[in-house]
């Protein structure tokens, strides 16, 4: 009798923790169901809600465009003395305003081109980039500013090609070697660019010998409109770090920033050797051709 009993006792212990466990997996299932649907509904709001920024940043920066183009011209005729030689207290005056409208029309382009690059509306084609030709071309471009401030700019080492879009690695450095150049102080100036292969990746870093950024500003360097406490008196959007950080990442790399004050920065970024995926924090474009992805 005793052995019956506890037979039937074990039996229906058994059959109690059956019963326990498959609630518990009925809820964790539930629990599960319902924190995707959230997570579903919470993406959909934040996509509208990053529609709607895009579309008022577009509309904005599209008013702002005209006027200041005017301004711009305006600055311009004044400057050539078509309205009257001008003293030259006045030509600074011009001189000033010119600048300004300059940082302003730069500012509505970030800000349409880091409101693209969060909403997913770039669309960035990947193809097998030659690095050094990208470079030099870059370097081009900021000659006059390298031959006035006796700045020398080193490549070293840099690897032959990446796997990315051409024209926004441009912005890249474009970005990076501008910022050198505007904080590059009066140390030594140099500017030294290399890099390396490792796996599957490249390895880019952009070097100064500039003022460098306050420890206390490195963690917000990439945020936008955040500016060093150093950075008074130079030029700047504080948009250029952030555009260069979301091209890196939709490329499926990574950014840092290393820097000591006085000493100078290094920007170090990676990029795909070869064609691979890319992660999938930026949406892809539907209508974009093979090799292509939307940022």
């Amino acid at each position: 009798m005793s052995r019956e009993v506890s037979h039937k006792y074990g039996t229906a212990y058994q059959v109690f923790h059956r019963a326990l466990d498959e609630c518990e997996i009925n809820l964790s299932r539930e629990l599960l169901t319902r924190s995707h649907k959230a997570l579903e509904s919470t993406n959909r709001s934040l996509k509208l809600k990053n529609e709607e920024i895009f579309e008022v940043t577009q509309a904005i920066t599209h008013d702002l465009r005209k006027p200041l183009a005017s301004l711009k011209a305006m600055i311009s005729l004044l400057g050539k003395g078509g309205l009257g030689a001008l003293t030259a207290p006045q030509q600074e005056a011009v001189d000033t305003a010119s600048e300004a409208n300059d940082y302003m029309m730069n500012l509505v382009g970030d800000l349409l081109e880091a409101a693209r690059l969060e909403t997913g509306r770039k669309l960035m084609d990947l193809q097998e980039t030659l690095l050094r030709p990208l470079v030099a071309r870059v370097r081009r471009r900021f000659r006059y500013q390298v031959e006035e401030s006796a700045i020398g700019i080193e490549v070293e080492n840099l690897p032959e090609t990446a796997w990315c879009d051409e024209a926004a690695l441009e912005k890249v450095f474009m970005n990076l070697i501008g910022n050198a150049i505007a904080y590059i102080g009066d140390n030594k100036k140099v500017i030294r660019i290399g890099g390396s292969v490792d796996g599957e990746f490249v390895h880019v870093t952009v070097a100064d010998t500039g003022i460098g950024i306050p420890e206390s500003s490195l963690p917000r360097v990439f945020e936008k409109f955040h500016r060093g406490e150093n950075a008074a008196g130079t030029r700047g959007t504080g948009l250029g770090l952030g555009i260069v950080k979301a091209i890196v990442e939709a490329h499926g790399g990574e950014i840092s920033v290393e820097s000591l004050v006085g000493k100078g920065t290094t920007v170090s970024f990676t990029l795909p050797l070869r064609n691979r995926p890319t992660r999938n924090s930026y949406r892809a474009n539907p209508t974009a051709p093979a090799g292509s992805i939307g940022i």
